[in-house]
């Protein structure tokens, strides 16, 4: 038990509609500490699509809810002023705004409580499948950031970092003001595909390495790309979209390791929200008409008396 620690910082930094999925990545974090106290930060700016604010207050409370019933508590943290910060930044292949959200959590050591020393960044399809002490408590000197893969895509080229996993040393990038001297240098990044991670590459892997700590690999592993590697060896699963379906959205249980995901979403207050999405992305050929009496249905199962 570790209930007497610092507490572990964990930060997620997306637009509200995602804030479902960072819930079940906490909780696989909260789970997997040991009794040590996690604190988790929320960072959203809606840039993407519009979302009403009874809407994400309704995701706020279940969010709110779920944590505290594991003894955790989630903090956010609403960044839409600070958008015009990361104009000229590297655009890529999804549009503007939703290449923009990929930056949202490099603005942390300005947006964060300043008694916050460090935090751990985790993308919203990730589980954690280990006690994220093992790294919270690394000496880092004067690193800026520690990563678990220095190339996670490597035959995507060999210009791209995966951010999935970062931890970010904030005092550090306070002292030194990182977040201008980083958003500067990347208005010279030409636009790529992976708009952060093509930044990370450029800036930590290229030019500053010596202010880059590499941790082990398994921080930040695809399952679907390592089959050689049991789930139980993976620290930290990372389901991105390139290689499979996302466990949400995967009704044959063909991705692997997302039986992990679904354990931990069980135990969140969106977890009729995730069957529900599960249901329709699964209908084959789907119509607009189909999805509407499937939605009719699910509402009426919803509703219906024992």
């Amino acid at each position: 038990m570790q209930k007497n620690k610092k507490p572990i910082d964990i930060l997620f930094a997306a637009t509200s509609d995602y804030l479902p999925y960072a819930i079940v990545t906490a909780m696989s974090a909260i789970e997997m500490a040991m009794g040590r106290p996690v604190n988790v930060h929320f960072m959203y700016a809606d840039i993407v699509k519009p979302i009403s604010d009874t809407e994400r207050q309704s995701y706020f409370d279940r969010a709110k809810n779920t944590l505290a019933g594991v003894g955790a508590k989630i903090f956010f943290y609403d960044i839409t002023e600070l958008m015009p910060m990361l104009d000229g930044q590297n655009i890529g292949m999804w549009g503007r705004n939703v290449s923009l959200t990929h930056y949202f959590y490099l603005l942390a050591p300005i947006v964060l409580p300043k008694n916050i020393s460090r935090a751990i960044y985790l993308d919203t399809d990730i589980i954690v499948n280990c006690d994220l002490s093992e790294v919270f408590d690394m000496k880092m000197g004067d690193k800026l950031l520690a990563m678990g893969a220095p190339r996670g895509f490597e035959e995507m080229g060999d210009d791209v970092s995966n951010s999935g996993f970062v931890m970010l040393n904030l005092n550090q990038w306070r002292k030194e003001n990182t977040i201008n001297t980083l958003l500067e240098f990347g208005k010279t990044v030409q636009d790529k595909r992976f708009c952060d991670q093509n930044l990370l590459y450029q800036y930590f892997t290229k030019a500053h390495p010596d202010r880059l700590m590499l941790v082990d690999k398994r921080y930040n592993i695809f399952p679907q790309l390592f089959p050689e590697m049991t789930c139980e060896e993976i620290k930290i699963m990372h389901f991105t979209g390139f290689y499979s379906h996302k466990p949400w959205l995967d009704a044959t249980g063909r991705q692997r390791c997302s039986e992990y995901w679904w354990k931990y979403a069980r135990q969140t207050a969106f977890y009729e929200m995730f069957l529900h999405k599960m249901i329709i992305a699964s209908i084959p050929n789907r119509s607009r008409n189909n999805k509407r009496k499937h939605r009719s249905f699910w509402w009426h199962l919803r509703h219906m008396k024992f």
